[in-house]
């Protein structure tokens, strides 16, 4: 799935179009969200003091469509990829939508994601791993009969990680920011550029709290990045253990916070304050995004340089587990 590389004219037009939708979903915000019922309203387990737009969600739908919509028409993706991405990206938006508006239960959502993930998979074979190519150990792992399962794992475990991440201003959408540049870095192509530019504006205004992502944010980017990250790994673009490092730290965390609820005897999908940025938040720390960022991607930057995923992998581990001790530890 390659996309139209040249920026031309052609897309100077575009995306001022892209540009001026969001500006105008940016200005009227507060009349969208009203309109939607989508304002995220403080309560006793929320940080932020003032009522907020959950309206992130929308810039990131209109402007994915638009320019799925565009490189089909210059024959850049064929009828039946085009149906295949707008269909799970229209789905993992409106999941997150309705979620929005008035919160689904957990059940229903994991319903809802999972099956149109199988049917995502059934219908349309280029999204599913069937091989692991490892860089460090330069070895191609079949999966043989667990791909399709191994794929489905892989999509809903970033759905959620991308969910669990998203709690201060900044830190999923300084994120976002960060996995947009690496996908443009490893395939220029003007959707990546795109979603760098407009992920940009959203970041800054996310990051003053004028806006959130909302669950229909979060729930769009987390299949955008997934299908993205497979299909530069299906085609030889990316390496799996690239992968498993661009996506560690909010991996990491996932598996504390629900290794933690677990031990509690929690439901695992009750909210709580336990994420890495609660920790953080608690402790006064007045760098909660830039933290969060540096440690996301702190096992990139080390791969660049040393081609070992053991190593990386051992490494950011203790350096994640040795933070999170000593604000802990603060914090009592």
């Amino acid at each position: 799935m390659m996309y139209f590389e040249i920026i031309d004219f052609e897309f100077l037009i575009l995306f001022s179009i892209i540009f001026f939708i969001n500006i105008m979903i940016i200005n009227y915000r507060f009349t969208i969200a009203n309109y939607f019922k989508i304002i995220d309203v403080p309560n006793e387990r929320k940080i932020h003091k003032a009522p907020t737009p959950l309206t992130g969600g929308i810039s990131y739908f209109l402007t994915l469509l638009i320019i799925l919509i565009y490189i089909f028409f210059k024959s850049q993706v064929n009828i039946e990829k085009f149906i295949s991405l707008i269909s799970i990206y229209t789905v993992f938006f409106f999941i997150g939508f309705f979620d929005d508006i008035k919160s689904l239960s957990a059940k229903l959502r994991t319903f809802l994601v999972i099956t149109s993930l199988i049917i995502l998979i059934i219908f349309d074979k280029d999204f599913v791993i069937y091989n692991l190519n490892f860089k460090s150990f330069n070895s191609i792992y079949n999966l043989s009969y667990f791909s399709s399962l191994f794929t489905l794992f892989c999509v809903f475990a970033l759905y959620n990680a991308l969910n669990f991440i998203d709690g201060h201003n900044g830190s999923a959408t300084s994120i976002i920011l960060f996995w947009s540049i690496y996908l443009f870095m490893k395939n220029p192509n003007i959707l990546y550029l795109t979603i760098i530019l407009i992920s940009l504006l959203i970041f800054l205004y996310n990051l003053s709290g004028k806006l959130f992502l909302g669950n229909s944010g979060t729930s769009l980017i987390s299949i955008f990045f997934s299908l993205s990250v497979i299909n530069e790994h299906n085609i030889g673009i990316i390496y799996a253990d690239e992968i498993l490092l661009l996506l560690l730290f909010p991996g990491i965390d996932m598996i504390r916070v629900t290794a933690q609820r677990l031990f509690n005897k929690k439901k695992i999908y009750n909210p709580d304050k336990t994420h890495f940025h609660h920790y953080l938040i608690s402790s006064n720390s007045r760098y909660v995004w830039q933290i969060i960022l540096i440690l996301t991607m702190y096992p990139v930057i080390l791969f660049s340089f040393i081609e070992n995923l053991i190593f990386i992998l051992c490494l950011s581990i203790i350096t994640y587990i040795f933070i999170f001790l000593y604000i802990k530890k603060n914090n009592s």
